[in-house]
């Protein structure tokens, strides 16, 4: 509507195909599988991905850069996730996983909200987070810090977002060529305690 009105514009977040792609992003499959590459580094070899049952683009980016980088886990890497976004039944789905034979030694979750599910899980499983799982979320929410053990998370570029953001609609309204092409911006861990070296 803003592209036929001839309205100057940018967004956080792509657009569809087709539209403008006057848009700022973060690479959230590549900052996904940085966790996953800090997890192996930190000598891990089963991994599990905590899913959200959202039907968002930035959570199937999430997905599969996980999927992408867990093919090297040794011992493999799954995901477990329940359809209705339920808490509870999410904390009794990864309970379940945690108390099995071939437990995961780490959950990468797809936010820290999910993450909260899983520190609840883990220690119902008689399992410490930071000892005998690793856990990492998405977003670096102030709650992060606040957790015990702290939460390792991917921190997102605010300043950088903000900065590109504005660049590009200050081009668009100066009336330079409008972007062919989207901008991704690279998003990094902050590690914390809840993901020590092994």
């Amino acid at each position: 509507m803003l592209a036929e009105a001839g309205f100057p514009f940018v967004a956080f977040g792509r657009t569809a195909p087709g539209r403008p792609q006057n848009w700022v992003d973060i690479d959230s499959a590549e900052a996904t599988a940085g966790l996953v590459h800090l997890l192996l580094g930190q000598g891990h070899r089963r991994i599990c991905y905590v899913n959200s049952a959202a039907n968002l683009p930035w959570l199937a980016d999430r997905r599969a850069g996980f999927l992408q980088a867990a093919a090297a886990a040794p011992d493999g890497a799954f995901e477990v996730g329940v359809p209705d976004d339920d808490p509870a039944a999410l904390s009794h789905a990864l309970q379940r996983l945690l108390v099995g034979p071939d437990r995961p030694t780490a959950l990468v979750c797809a936010s820290d909200w999910l993450a909260l599910t899983a520190y609840q899980a883990v220690r119902a499983a008689g399992l410490t987070v930071g000892t005998d799982v690793a856990v990492t979320g998405f977003n670096d929410m102030p709650l992060c810090t606040l957790l015990q053990p702290a939460l390792t998370s991917i921190r997102l570029p605010l300043a950088g977002i903000a900065h590109a953001l504005v660049d590009r609609l200050i081009s668009t309204v100066e009336g330079t060529a409008p972007p062919t092409t989207g901008l991704l911006l690279p998003a990094d861990p902050v590690v914390r305690a809840s993901t020590p070296d092994r």
